[in-house]
């Protein structure tokens, strides 16, 4: 008798029986190899779902950002601060997120927002002069850690203006707005 060679278990079968007959091993292995990858697979959506969430906490925070934008209506670019501010009782990272914008010497602008997907989407209002001049939306995609860019539109705009931030510190203080 020939001694027994071949890698797989079906050659192996064939040499002893002297018939073809495939293995049920590598089926099973097969079987087993999707289970895994379905499982690992199962694995990564839910850690991309989650990590969506985690990602924008960690890359939006509260605080003082730098302002420029571009107005299309006027095609004059303009900068400001911005101050991003998140309801401290609330679960989640959602929101609500409060706005303001100075900009330049005289404009004032104030607005609530929520946050999904890491696009912070707040409606806002121009209330420079103590009335409300403008009302209007704008949507901040989160692009790194403390830096957004956004697109925004007015009800007196006919054109979408774009927006840039980037955090440059913390919240003011209670005594440090006093002063």
């Amino acid at each position: 008798m020939e001694p027994i060679t071949g890698a797989r278990p079906f050659v192996v079968e064939e040499q002893i029986t002297g018939k073809h007959k495939l293995s049920s091993r590598p089926r099973k292995a097969g079987i087993i190899l999707a289970l895994l990858f379905g499982v690992l697979l199962g694995a990564a959506a839910v850690y991309a779902y989650t990590s969506t969430a985690i990602v924008s906490s960690y890359l939006l925070k509260p605080g003082l950002y730098e302002l420029k934008g571009h107005n299309p209506t006027s095609g004059a670019a303009y900068e400001g601060q911005v101050l991003i501010a998140k309801e401290e009782d609330t679960e989640g990272d959602t929101g609500p997120w409060y706005v303001r914008w100075l900009i330049g010497e005289n404009q004032q602008q104030a607005g609530i927002g929520v946050l999904s997907n890491n696009v912070l989407s707040v409606s806002y209002a121009d209330v420079s002069g103590g009335t409300v001049n403008d009302v209007g939306v704008v949507s901040y995609r989160i692009v790194g850690f403390g830096k957004l860019e956004g697109t925004w539109l007015s009800q007196g705009s006919v054109s979408g203006g774009v927006e840039k931030l980037r955090r440059i510190g913390d919240l003011p203080t209670t005594e440090e707005t006093q002063d």
